[in-house]
């Protein structure tokens, strides 16, 4: 028996739905390659002018095992106005001065920006490693989320077995993570990021309290 008309219709409608399940599927399951993802991230990052995020960061001593945790705010604008600040300690600069104060010690330090040396910083690793680090890897985590694991570029960059989580609805940096020479391992993971926000001048100023010891070096 020949199939009718509408048999054949129907035939040829569920082969084109399941060859196009197939190619979506197939689509889906594949990610962005290494290459693109950083493309996308750099071109985020270079149409920012302010960023402002929560942070909490994991240190885990190599050699006690021991993990120190803590959580803070991190505020960035242009390239030399920044704060991180946590219940331990913060570090500000407005372009002109920067200041250091530790909670512990109560202790604060003032120095000229331009002649200071703020030590290594979160946005060294979250806004860098696309410039300083080749993929290695891309792997889906998630819906519009990827992990990559990257290589240094060059020798003596005194980290290793670096990964970075991205979100792929705005291609940013949500989570990092990356192991020192010394074998400390440190994991920086991000929410609440807004860009491009208004951020005054006086958010990258600090005071410190009126019982610290101030070192002032200007």
């Amino acid at each position: 028996m020949k199939p009718t008309r509408a048999q054949r219709v129907v035939v040829t409608l569920l082969a084109v739905a399941i060859a196009t399940l197939s190619t979506l599927s197939t689509s889906a399951a594949k990610p962005p390659s290494g290459d693109d993802i950083i493309r996308k991230v750099q071109k985020t990052y270079e149409k920012m002018d302010t960023f402002s995020a929560t942070f909490r960061q994991e240190f885990q001593w190599g050699l006690a095992g021991e993990t120190e945790v803590s959580q803070g705010t991190m505020l960035l604008a242009g390239d030399d106005r920044f704060l991180y600040q946590t219940d331990h300690q913060v570090i500000a600069c407005d372009g002109n001065t920067l200041w250091r104060y530790n909670t512990g010690s109560d202790q604060a330090i003032v120095e000229n920006a331009a002649e200071a040396d703020p030590g290594s910083l979160p946005r060294d690793f979250l806004f860098d490693f696309p410039k300083q680090f080749n993929v290695a890897s891309v792997d889906q985590i998630g819906e519009d989320v990827y992990e990559l694991s990257l290589s240094p570029k060059q020798q003596g960059m005194g980290v290793s077995d670096v990964t970075v989580t991205i979100d792929g609805t705005r291609w940013i940096t949500q989570r990092i993570s990356f192991r020192d020479d010394a074998g400390n391992q440190t994991v920086y993971q991000l929410t609440d990021v807004e860009m491009n926000v208004k951020l005054e001048d006086s958010r990258f100023q600090y005071t410190p309290p009126e019982s610290a010891t101030v070192f002032d070096l200007r």
